[in-house]
């Protein structure tokens, strides 16, 4: 229940009705001509505006009483490691991705990396379609996920993937003392192109 302070609000209860941002209240109840209650209804987002209406008239809340539902949270994933390839589904649990699909998006290093592809499941599970990601700077890189209402990331909540170490099985060919050869390395988890 959110409650809402102000002016103008009637002397009795009437038709009064209250939103947050562009979404009803399930209900509103009045307790003043300065207070209306608010029974916020399922959603997302930060800073919404508050708007009552009494005597048929708006009253939009002033910017500093804003009204911001809980941030979204990747409190883990399984699995915790994927090939430099990509391709894998991680499914990643948390909270408040939304009551219903707001088309989030998983992605590594802060959102610089999107995954091919995220699927809303719940409002505490999501899936991602590994990107392919060579390693430079050590195999260890942070997920969030961020959605089409709030695209802020909570950094201090992301999952953490372990990029597999990329591995040599065998070596074709020679160099000779004088170097200018080449030698064909095979092996996995090179990655998927050059860097």
């Amino acid at each position: 229940i959110v409650s809402i302070f102000g002016t103008g609000f009637g002397t009795f209860q009437d038709s009064q009705a209250s939103r947050v941002g562009d979404t009803a209240c399930e209900s509103s109840h009045w307790t003043s001509d300065s207070s209306i209650s608010c029974q916020a209804a399922a959603g997302a987002g930060p800073a919404l505006s508050l708007v009552v209406t009494a005597g048929g008239q708006d009253g939009l809340a002033e910017a500093s009483a804003q009204f911001s539902y809980f941030a979204h949270r990747v409190l883990s994933g399984h699995p915790n490691n994927s090939p430099t390839t990509g391709g894998i589904i991680i499914t990643l649990t948390g909270q408040n991705f939304g009551h219903f699909d707001l088309s989030p998006v998983a992605s590594f290093f802060q959102g610089s990396k999107q995954c091919e592809q995220t699927l809303f499941i719940s409002d505490t599970s999501v899936t991602c379609r590994a990107p392919s990601i060579f390693s430079r700077n050590g195999n260890v890189y942070n997920m969030s996920v961020a959605n089409s209402v709030d695209n802020t990331v909570n950094i201090n909540g992301s999952f953490v993937v372990l990029l597999d170490d990329f591995r040599i099985t065998s070596v074709q060919g020679s160099i000779p003392t004088t170097g200018s050869s080449s030698v064909v390395v095979h092996g996995s988890s090179f990655g998927s192109s050059s860097a």
